[in-house]
């Protein structure tokens, strides 16, 4: 019996980076899919629905991963699976200066 194991390969790679002098950001709590005004947008899906940087204790280590809304948890890599908390904090910008 042969396996065939299917993957998404993106066609390409593109990252950013947020770096600043003086930031205002803060990890607030949320829960259930819920995004805090000043949510740091950290990527999106493929159908471009916006994910947010978040993060949660798993297994005692505090471990950062992505918001998905329409989906009511953060989402976490650990161990080599996913794992998913519907409570979390979310990295948010309290102020931006021009």
């Amino acid at each position: 019996t042969s396996t065939q194991s299917r993957y998404h390969m993106p066609a390409y790679i593109f990252r950013q980076v947020l770096i600043s002098d003086d930031p205002d950001m803060a990890w607030v709590p949320a829960s259930e899919g819920s995004v805090p005004t000043g949510a740091i947008q950290g990527g999106m899906t493929s159908s471009g629905e916006p994910l947010y940087i978040g993060r949660t204790f798993h297994e005692g280590t505090l471990t950062i991963g992505k918001v998905h809304p329409s989906h009511n948890c953060l989402y976490i890599p650990y161990g080599g699976d996913e794992h998913h908390y519907t409570n979390y904090e979310v990295l948010v910008c309290n102020t931006i200066n021009f």
